[in-house]
C-alpha cells in the first residue's frame, strides 16, 4: 500500500468523522431549541409575560441538555471500552506458539 494513499485515506476518514460530529451537535441544538420554543409558546398562550416565558423556555432547554448529558455520562460509565490497541493485541503470544519477529512488529510504520 502506498504511504501517500494511506495518509490521504486517513485524512478523508477524519474529515467524515468531523462532519458527523458537527451534524450531531446541530441535531442537539435543534432539539434543545425546540424544547425551549415550545415552552415559550405554551406560556405565552396562557397569558404569561414575555420575560417570564422566555426565561422559563431557556430553563427548560438547559434542563433538557443537562438531562441528555447526565444520561450520556451514565451510559459511558456503564459500558465497557471495546477499542483495543492493535499493537498490544499483536504483542501477546501464546506460550505454546513459536515466537516470531513478525508477531511483535508494530502494525504502523514510521517514515
Amino acid at each position: 500500500m502506498n504511504q501517500y494513499w494511506s495518509s490521504q485515506h486517513r485524512s478523508t476518514r477524519d474529515d467524515r468523522s468531523h462532519t458527523a460530529h458537527a451534524g450531531q451537535l446541530a441535531l442537539g441544538l435543534a432539539i434543545f431549541s425546540a424544547v425551549g420554543a415550545a415552552r415559550v409558546h405554551h406560556l405565552l398562550a396562557t397569558g404569561t409575560a414575555v420575560p417570564d416565558a422566555t426565561t422559563s423556555g431557556l430553563r427548560h432547554a438547559l434542563a433538557t441538555g443537562a438531562a441528555f448529558a447526565a444520561a450520556a455520562a451514565v451510559i459511558a460509565l456503564a459500558t465497557k471500552n471495546t477499542h483495543e490497541n492493535p499493537n498490544e493485541q499483536m504483542a501477546t503470544v501464546e506460550p505454546d506458539q513459536p515466537h516470531l519477529v513478525a508477531v511483535l512488529a508494530p502494525i504502523t510504520k514510521e517514515i
